[in-house]
């Protein structure tokens, strides 16, 4: 699955069965690009870890 939303640039990627990649690349002054990652597990309970500017 590959969703990708054409305002922000955000897109969601199944990586593996079950476990979701939601980016949204972000330009900052001080760092340049920089990406915001969340990653989700499709199960119960869910499981949702971030990771800022990977």
């Amino acid at each position: 699955m590959n969703i990708t939303n054409s305002q922000s640039g955000t897109n969601v990627y199944e990586i593996a069965s079950g476990i979701y990649r939601i980016n949204t690349p972000a330009t900052l002054p001080a760092a340049g690009g920089c990406s915001f990652n969340q990653f989700l597990a499709d199960r119960e309970p869910r499981a949702l870890a971030d990771e800022l500017c990977g």
